[in-house]
């Protein structure tokens, strides 16, 4: 689920901001893309970090990955809501 939706998260970047296509296309390439999929469950899972994914109606819309960075600081990453689940207060 969660890599799905990092897959979503990728190709929304790419649709919504035609103009930086060639540098997200760049920084998310195939082999980039596969690592960042790669490192969920060792760097965003417990216990290094954590991955919320968020729900509507028993389906998943989106997700943030986290990790702290020193004690009770935490950097969140990839924050993402499928555009048909904005607005619902996810």
């Amino acid at each position: 689920i969660v890599r799905g939706l990092l897959r979503g998260y990728v190709q929304w970047l790419i649709d919504s901001f035609p103009d930086e296509t060639e540098d997200l296309s760049s920084y998310y390439s195939p082999e980039r893309l596969q690592q960042a999929l790669d490192e969920v469950p060792t760097e965003f899972m417990s216990p290094k970090g954590i991955a919320l994914i968020a729900w509507s109606d028993g389906n998943p819309v989106g997700c943030v990955f986290g990790h702290p960075l020193e004690p009770g600081i935490a950097e969140m990453k990839r924050l993402f809501i499928v555009p048909s689940a904005r607005g619902k207060g996810l």
